[in-house]
């Protein structure tokens, strides 16, 4: 390669390397990012980047998107439930407890308590908008904002 055809590659190079933000990272606008926040066990608090799965639910008419994902000693769950005809959220839960135990801790909206969810199937991704979780118990809380896909 001569000198000349060097120096036009290195261009190439550089002009296109300078045309992105950082080559390293995808857009903000793809993959699972859910932060749960003012979690009650504190130990719920995450950021969570796991692929979701979506599966059909043993209820006819229902899918489920699953995401399990460990952080640090807690192992994390969300179950999205959605009806899938209409494609409107049934159900969102957050369950996390100790690694290598089922989840101790359960929290949850319904339908009709789930503002701010947002599922969207072509998309592949649901979004969640400062969504309060409530658990059983009053000290069971979480608040879920951010994108799930899969």
């Amino acid at each position: 390669m001569t000198s000349r055809a060097v120096l036009a590659a290195t261009g190439v190079v550089l002009a296109l390397a300078s045309a992105c933000d950082d080559s390293n990272h995808l857009p903000s606008t793809t993959g699972t990012h859910l932060v749960f926040t003012q979690s009650l066990p504190q130990d719920g608090n995450a950021t969570l980047n796991g692929l979701a799965a979506l599966t059909p639910e043993d209820s006819p008419g229902r899918d489920v998107l699953r995401l399990d994902e460990d952080i640090g000693v807690v192992h994390h769950r969300v179950l999205v439930v959605v009806d899938n005809a209409t494609d409107t959220i049934v159900e969102v839960a957050h369950a996390w407890g100790p690694l290598g135990q089922p989840p101790t801790i359960s929290t949850y909206c319904s339908s009709d308590s789930c503002e701010g969810a947002e599922f969207d199937r072509l998309g592949m991704m649901a979004t969640f908008h400062d969504v309060v979780l409530r658990g059983f118990l009053p000290y069971q809380l979480s608040t879920v904002d951010g994108r799930l896909t899969w």
